[in-house]
């Protein structure tokens, strides 16, 4: 027997459990999970990815394979596997955001007066703004800006104003000066303005679905998630009880097994193709105040 896992696989978990609104939920899930106690369902894996102050955990099934011959792989539908394949790029660009900026930083959207460039002159003309804002900050002894960036565009023919767009999120520095570096049409500086999800919010509408198409870059040397992995965090009962109470137990196991996080969501998934459930959910670590206003044990 050796082990197999099924991270590969997470598009075949497609079905999401709902909380149950009546008896009948409780009924079924507790029917699903005997029939899938399969004995090559040996545990589960987990994955801890920790950007900034949020703490991502996805959970999969280990199964054991006799004789050591690989498990046949059961075929997601291309549609499932393009959502997934979304829904990891969306996560890999919010963790880079989380891991690097914070409500210090800026949020700058760049657009164009008049016609609008093809895409490549527009990753030329961020490339050139990046490097106006870059000789700003040497010239006032400050390191080179770390940035992420998304162009929005219809097509690669350009065509008005409206068509093409830029989001940058970037280190701070002055707002005026960074509207004046743009030169190219109009240019709307902020404050980033976490939440208690971090910076996914903004993260989420920069790659928001577009009319056309979406490019994005970064800036070298950016920090990268922490991601641990470990075999034996979760036991099956635990996973069985997240799945069956979906209501409670997932905050009441999360937050035992992750001290000092507060619970904020999770979603579970299950297969017809694979015995388990994957599940993937948020926390947030708790700031230093934030500790020290919670109430102390008296004697």
């Amino acid at each position: 027997m050796r082990k197999h896992y099924t991270e590969e696989y997470e598009a075949l978990f497609d079905h999401q459990v709902e909380p149950g609104s009546d008896p009948a939920h409780q009924v079924s899930m507790d029917e699903y999970l005997e029939e899938k106690r399969a004995s090559h369902l040996i545990g589960y894996r987990a994955k801890t990815i920790v950007c900034g102050e949020m703490t991502e955990v996805e959970i999969f099934p280990i199964l054991s394979v006799p004789g050591g011959k690989r498990q046949s792989k059961a075929r997601a539908t291309s549609a499932a596997q393009e959502r997934v394949n979304r829904r990891h790029a969306e996560k890999k660009f919010i963790r880079i955001v989380n891991c690097n900026f914070t409500k210090k930083d800026l949020a700058i959207t760049l657009t164009y007066a008049g016609d609008a460039p093809t895409l490549e002159q527009a990753q030329k003309d961020v490339q050139k703004y990046v490097r106006r804002i870059n000789a700003w900050r040497k010239r006032r002894g400050w390191p080179s800006a770390k940035y992420v960036y998304v162009i929005e565009y219809e097509d690669e023919t350009g065509g008005d104003g409206n068509r093409i767009h830029v989001h940058i999120i970037m280190s701070a520095m002055d707002r005026d000066a960074a509207e004046g570096l743009w030169g190219a049409g109009r240019v709307n500086v902020r404050r980033l303005q976490p939440d208690e999800y971090g910076l996914e919010a903004i993260g989420k509408y920069m790659l928001k679905a577009p009319k056309g198409k979406k490019r994005w870059g970064y800036s070298k040397g950016l920090k990268k998630p922490k991601v641990t992995v470990a075999e034996k965090k979760f036991t099956r009962r635990a996973v069985e009880q997240m799945v069956m109470d979906f209501e409670r137990a997932p905050k009441e196991v999360l937050t035992r097994l992750y001290k000092g996080h507060d619970f904020l969501d999770c979603v579970i998934y299950t297969s017809d193709w694979i015995p388990g459930a994957f599940i993937y959910a948020k926390l947030r670590r708790r700031g230093k105040d934030e500790r020290d206003r919670r109430p102390r044990r008296t004697e």
